[in-house]
């Protein structure tokens, strides 16, 4: 669980076992969650997204893809100037998206408006 602050990582491992999952925010505060500058991997371990927000911060450079399931009742938000890539057939229930910057879906969208609702099935 991150919660009420940031953790910063430059790989996948830096989140622990492959599998293991992690819930970015809770009910009272947002969880951020940095990639270092010059970053890029895929993650497939599932993310939940706690109801007051979680911010993926892609830093310079990096370019990281998200190709688990992502779910949960709060919004992501993506800042940074680096690429956040997301598997968007993984979405579960009602996830919004914030978007600051270009954010990719696997099937290569290159561009998107500025807040978007996702529902998937």
């Amino acid at each position: 669980l991150i919660a009420g602050g940031a953790v910063s990582i430059s790989a996948d491992s830096g989140l622990g076992a492959a599998t293991g999952a992690v819930t970015l925010g809770d009910s009272s505060s947002a969880g951020v969650l940095s990639f270092a500058s010059g970053s890029t991997f895929l993650a497939t371990r599932p993310f939940q997204l706690g109801t007051a927000g979680s911010i993926f911060d892609t830093v310079g450079a990096s370019s990281i893809t998200l190709g688990g399931a992502i779910g949960g009742d709060g919004a992501l938000t993506k800042t940074g100037s680096g690429t956040l890539t997301l598997g968007l057939t993984k979405l579960r229930r009602m996830t919004r998206l914030q978007l600051n910057n270009t954010l990719r879906d696997l099937l290569g969208v290159t561009s998107a408006p500025a807040s978007a609702q996702i529902c998937s099935r």
